[in-house]
Formats: structure tokens, sequence, C-alpha cells
């Protein structure tokens, strides 16, 4: 029988259960007790302090002096850093600091021994060190004039004087004249005159100079020297050390019972010191030291409550520590529970889907489960990933879950969140966004085509800019869009429902799709800009070409289906004055083999290159093209 029997430990942890499940499928009454029963444990801690001490330097430009100050004493200043150290690990004076703290409460000692302690601070020290670029001068040589002071004059390049304005540095000018002929005529003549501007000798001086040829220099003010840009012109650095003393702690655990102590043990080892010390009542037991350690061991009696209990109609069996008990071993009743709920949520999950609908019908009928509500508000509030979906599920039930069935329900329950508290709107991100991915598309496709031949380098960089700036506006139009879509969506849902939008999340998807797009035209772009595929522009000539042959075709068999033979000679007669001349396609390939390019018929990059290339002139049209060559060879047979 265990001493602490008379407490009724069992009571609080049945009560807590029972509140746990109550409206969660299951009345308070719906669990029964079977039996308890409580079981005495001890627990030992052994806490090892390990003092050390630990320096953190500053290097400051120019900088204030501590109290304790060495100069320019480096040696100094490394023992009086190296002592500090040494008295931080293995003075007694120090570490009585610490453990005089530690004896007084032995559970805030058992809470403090979950992380380093710094118990105390040594005065800071400094010392000085002088600049090495400047010499503790603070200043150094200028790298624009050289330390000089003075640089070439750029107006004259150092000549002193410039070439004259008036005479273009001639010296002189010639000057009309008027003179008159015996009969009245007058005619021009003209005198060589010295330039009056430059007296005659060509230039002026400087007047960006003054006719030195040098000028003050702009970045030391004409003294030579700058300030140091290393030490910032204090010609020295001061290093301020500080040194602490710290204790790191090494915990050793053991549990003494005769039931479960093995369950307690790894339970306790993944939890905090912090929540050790809240759950068992420990004493200081023993304790003994060195010179740079110290041992503390603790002693703490608690009990292990058991309790096994009907819900539903299944048995389960319950274990905590402390008193209040606190469960260490957790049975997962909320599969039972909820097994109707998970059976429903994969049900409507069996192709992937749920539609809006199905969501709000789940919300509707489940949130008014405190379970399942909490875990839908917690859902609502986590990033979405599975790890957290299912964590959201186990801390709203405590741990009663497992976390096979966790998943399975957070996962279900994310996606009905996404039906009726969207994170984005797809049809705004993926709907309107398609257009962007055609631009895109067309644009790499139609740039590249007409001039990857020619600008090799620029044109890809150009492509990129454009699915960068189309990127960009994108994001500008689809985004608020989708969040006032997304915001009237969820308007029927209470606040604590709500997710936060993640637009960003949408954009990385259609920023990947819309550079697929873009490697789509751009291959087709540099195919079709060597030639080995008609580009954009003649295709669309193609399909124009295609439909005023068409028209024609009709035109002349309406023609011949005149039923009298004289509108059948008129009709001859007409057409004969109309002969159509040579079409765009014949002309291309009279061009083609003019330069000696493959025969296709299509005016692509290659072929617009050769051709101006042969006639060393710009030309873009077929027709230019054509007739230029018609010329040419005109001019050679003549």
């Amino acid at each position: 029988m265990s001493e602490f029997d008379e407490l009724n430990l069992h009571e609080p942890f049945l009560k807590g259960l029972r509140n746990l499940v109550s409206g969660n499928q299951a009345k308070p009454e719906d669990l029964v007790e079977i039996s308890h029963e409580i079981f005495d444990f001890e627990a030992m801690a052994t806490v090892t302090w390990e003092f050390y001490g630990k320096r953190e330097e500053s290097k400051i430009a120019g900088g204030a002096k501590e109290q304790i100050h060495f100069g320019d004493d480096a040696r100094g200043y490394e023992n009086h850093a190296r002592e500090c150290l040494l008295q931080a690990r293995d003075s007694a004076d120090l570490h009585e600091i610490l453990l005089a703290e530690l004896r007084q409460d032995a559970k805030e000692a058992v809470a403090k021994s979950g992380g380093t302690v710094r118990y105390y601070d040594f005065k800071p020290f400094s010392m000085s060190e002088r600049c090495d670029e400047c010499g503790g001068d603070g200043q150094t040589r200028c790298g624009e004039c050289g330390g000089r002071g003075k640089k070439t004059c750029s107006s004259c390049g150092g000549r002193g004087r410039q070439s004259c304005s008036t005479c273009g540095g001639s010296g002189g000018v010639n000057r009309p004249h008027t003179q008159y002929n015996s009969d009245g005529s007058t005619y021009v003549t003209y005198r060589y005159e010295s330039c009056s501007s430059c007296g005659g000798s060509g230039s002026n001086t400087c007047y960006g100079c003054s006719g030195s040829g040098t000028v003050r220099c702009g970045g030391c003010g004409g003294s030579g020297y700058v300030q140091c840009a290393q030490c910032s012109g204090h010609g020295y650095f001061t290093t301020v050390a500080n040194i602490g003393a710290y204790a790191k702690p090494s915990v050793n655990l053991r549990i003494k019972s005769r039931a479960y102590a093995d369950e307690l043990l790894d339970f306790l080892c993944a939890r905090s010191c912090k929540f050790l010390s809240q759950t068992i009542p420990f004493y200081q037991d023993e304790e003994s030291g060195d010179e740079n350690s110290h041992l503390f061991s603790y002693v703490g009696s608690s009990a292990i409550t058991r309790l096994n209990f009907i819900l539903l109609g299944k048995e389960y069996e319950a274990v905590g520590f402390s008193n209040p008990p606190y469960a260490f071993i957790r049975p997962p009743f909320f599969d039972d529970l909820f097994a109707d709920e998970i059976m429903m949520l994969e049900k409507i999950d069996a192709d992937g889907k749920i539609t809006r609908r199905e969501a709000f019908k789940f919300f509707t009928r489940y949130c008014s489960q405190p379970a399942l509500d909490s875990a839908l508000k917690r859902i609502a509030k986590t990033g979405g990933t599975q790890n957290e979906v299912a964590n959201a599920v186990i801390e709203a039930c405590e741990g009663y879950v497992s976390r096979g069935a966790a998943s399975k329900l957070g996962e279900t329950m994310k996606k009905c969140l996404n039906k009726i508290s969207p994170v984005y709107s797809p049809a705004v991100w993926f709907g309107l966004g398609s257009l962007f991915w055609l631009l895109a598309l067309v644009f790499t496709a139609g740039f590249l085509g007409e001039n990857l031949a020619d600008r090799y380098i620029m044109a890809p960089i150009y492509t990129l800019i454009f699915l960068a700036v189309c990127a960009g506006m994108a994001w500008c139009v689809l985004a608020p869009l989708s969040a006032l879509v997304t915001l009237f969506r969820r308007s029927c849902v209470p606040k604590e429902y709500r997710q936060s939008m993640r637009n960003k999340e949408a954009f990385s998807l259609f920023f990947k799709i819309l550079a697929g797009f873009g490697a789509v035209g751009a291959i087709y772009g540099a195919v079709s800009g060597f030639g080995y595929a008609p580009t954009l522009t003649a295709l669309d000539e193609r399909f124009e070409a295609s439909r005023g042959l068409e028209a024609k075709f009709r035109e002349m068999m309406a023609k011949f289906d005149g039923s009298n033979e004289t509108a059948r000679e008129t009709n001859s007669i007409d057409a004969a004055k109309t002969a159509p001349q040579m079409t765009r396609k014949e002309k291309i390939l009279y061009v083609q083999k003019a330069i000696g390019v493959k025969a296709d018929g299509i005016i692509g990059a290659r072929t617009l290159k050769k051709a101006r290339e042969f006639l060393d002139a710009n030309l873009t049209s077929a027709d230019e093209i054509y007739e230029a060559i018609k010329a040419k060879e005109a001019s050679r047979g003549k």
C-alpha cells in the first residue's frame, strides 16, 4: 500500500479525463473507472557544475578607455585576461557566489540546472593598438593625386592652354572684302587676318587651371592626404575585453519504482529541468566538489497513478505521476471517438478533392465538438505543413490520439479549411495568370526568332528582363485581386478559423509555370532564329497568303461558272489584264537562290543576314530585297 493512497490521486485524474471527453462524441458519465493503483517512486538527480571563464572582445576605431587600461602593453593585457580566466575556473571564492544561491532552494536549483549560468562578471579592461595603415597619423596619402595635392587639368591636358574657339587653333581667319570694278560691279576677295581673340597664337590661356596645367585635388582638398579609412582618422584602435565566470551543468536522473520506472524516466528525460522541479518535490541530499567542479545530489518522492477505465464499451489504461497526476502514458481513445469523423473525412477526400459544400458540411457539423474545434483553430494558425497539422490535432486532444489518426484528421481538416478559408484565389493566379503565360510564350518565341541570329548576346538578356518585368507586373496585378477575392470568400467564416493569406506560395508556383512557358518560347525562338523553323512573323504571313490565295481561287471559279460565251471572253480578257504578279514565296525563293542560302520560301534571320551582306543595305521587306537584287543583277548585265 502506498503512502499516497489516502490522497485519492485517481479522482482528479479521472475527473480530468471525463472533462476531456465531454462533448467529443461522449458524455462524462460514459467514462467509467474499472480500477486504479498507486505506486511510490523515488527520483534521484545528480547535477555536476563545471566552472570556466569566457572572454568576449570588441575592437573599436578610437574608442574609450576602460578603468583598467594597459595602453599599448599587449603582454600585460593578455596576462590580465589569463589571470581572470584562471580565477573563473579555480577560485573557490567566486564559485561560492553560485553555490550559496544553489543551496538556498533545491527546487530553484534543479530548475536552474537546465542550462549554463553566468554568475559573475570581471571588470572590463582595455588596450590601445596603433593603426598599421596610417602608422598612427590618422591620415594616408591621397590615391587620386598621389600625395601631390594637385591633378593634371582635364580641360587642357596639363598644357595650360586651350585651342582658340574663334579661329579653331589656326591663329587667323579669312575675312571677306568687297572690291569694285571700273564699271561699278563688285566682287569679293578674302584676306588672311590674325585672330583677335588669341593674337595669332592659335591658343588661349586655360580657364580651368589659369595656365598652370594643374588643378587642386578634390579628394584631399589640396593637402595630399585623406582620412585613414581603416581607423576612421583616429590613428589607433581600442580593444575592450569582458570576461565572465560561467558554470555548465550536467544532469543525471534515475527513477526507482516497482512499476513504470523506465517509461517515466524516458518521459522525464525528454522534458526540461524546470518541468522536473515543478512536478517532483526535490530536496538536497549530498554535496561535494573540487577546484573546477561541484556536485549536488537531489532526492524527490512522489506517486505513480495507474487508472483503468471503460469508454463507450472499450477498456483503456492511463498512467500519470505527481500530485495532481500528470499523464505520461496516454491511450489513443480519440481514435475510437472520432472513428466516424475519420471515416467521413476519408470518404469525402477519396478522390483527393474536397468541394466547398463538403467542407462547410464538415465544419458546421463537427466544429461544436471541443477537441475538433480546438484543432481547427490551431490548424488555422499553423504554416500548413503535415507535421504542424498533426501536432495541432495531438495538442487539441492532449496526446490521447495516435499520430496516424492525427495526421489523417489534420490533413483533411486542413483541406476543409482551405475551402472555407482559402489562403489565396487559384482562379485569379492560374486563371487570369494564364494571360501572362501566353504573353511570355509569344514574346520569347517572336523576339528571339527575329533577333537571336544578329544579337545573340543581348537578345537573351532582353528576354530575361522581359520575363522579370512580366513577373513583377503579375504580382502587382494578381496579388491584390487574389486578396480581394479571398477576403470575400471567407467573410462568412469566424475570425478564429481564418488562415493567413499566402499569396507568396501561389506566386512561387505561378512563376515556375511562367518560366516554363518562357523556356518553351525561347527554344522555339532559337530554332526559328537560325532558320530551322518559321518565325512567328513568317507563320502569320503564311496565313495571310493562304487567305489571299483562297479568295483569288473563289473569284476565278466564279468567273469560270459564267453561262454565255461573251462573259467567258470578257472574263478571260480581264484575267489577262490582271494577271497575278510573282507571289511573295516566289520572290523569297528567288532571293534565296541569288544569295546562296537554303531555298525554303521563309525569310528568316539567316536569309535576312545574308541578303543584307549581299546588298550591303539594311533592308527588311521581302519585296524591297527582291527589287534590290533584280536591280543589282540588271546593272551587272549592262
